[in-house]
């Protein structure tokens, strides 16, 4: 049994011509992202768009501001400019977010705070490196350090001196290594979905942006056009 046909297939024209439109319709939509839902309504918009030569992706991306059946903008739907701010520093946020998440999704370590000195770190079985998820500064100390006497120990800037006596500890700790293998999955998986969904949050909040600076950059083009047709 035939599950797929196509619009060739069927012999009735007006089915044939519906299925056409509708395939038209659909892309005409996902191209200028402009909820349209009639043919008649796309083919308006694009003669309103053509004869005012205002591009259609700017209307599509004005968003609920222009009504697409009267072809006006709604004011009080138009914010200030400073409303761009808001959107912005959240789509900020979400990409730093994202970038720190990524870090550490890609880490073989896991992600810990030295309670007796507030230092973040990730820990191996031999090794323990700051962060350095913003920035290039990142320093490194590993169990080798350990064996040295006390004034043969040197720690790096990032550290806190006292870290390296924890450290020398934790690695002593016999279940450590069975306790990353458990661990550090986790970590993976949990800083995996964490960097899909601040990406998402990033989209959205620049979608949010683009909408409001393209509802004032319209509104701004619709009252020119009403000025040059007054005169």
């Amino acid at each position: 049994m035939r599950l797929f046909i196509s619009k060739d297939d069927i012999e009735d024209t007006v089915i044939r011509k519906n299925l056409a439109d509708h395939s038209a319709l659909a892309a005409f939509r996902m191209e200028h992202h402009i909820r349209v839902q009639t043919l008649k309504d796309a083919k308006a918009l694009i003669g309103f768009a053509d004869l005012h030569n205002i591009p259609l992706k700017l209307i599509g991306h004005a968003g609920w501001a222009f009504d697409l059946k009267t072809h006006v903008i709604h004011p009080k739907r138009v914010h200030s400019k400073w409303w761009l701010i808001l959107p912005s520093i959240a789509f900020v946020g979400s990409i730093l977010l994202a970038a720190i998440l990524g870090t550490i999704a890609t880490q073989d370590r896991l992600l810990v705070t030295l309670k007796e000195t507030d230092t973040n770190l990730f820990i191996s079985e031999n090794e323990a490196k700051t962060l350095g998820l913003l920035s290039t500064k990142s320093d490194v100390l590993t169990i080798e350090q350990c064996k040295n006497t006390a004034d043969k120990q040197v720690v790096p800037p990032t550290f806190d001196p006292r870290d390296l006596k924890i450290l020398c500890d934790v690695w002593a700790d016999p279940i450590l290594k069975s306790h990353l293998a458990k661990e550090v999955p986790k970590q993976r998986n949990a800083s995996l979905f964490a960097f899909v969904i601040s990406l998402w949050c990033a989209w959205f909040f620049y979608t949010i942006f683009r909408e409001l600076i393209s509802a004032n950059i319209l509104k701004a083009l619709l009252e020119e056009l009403q000025v040059s047709t007054g005169e």
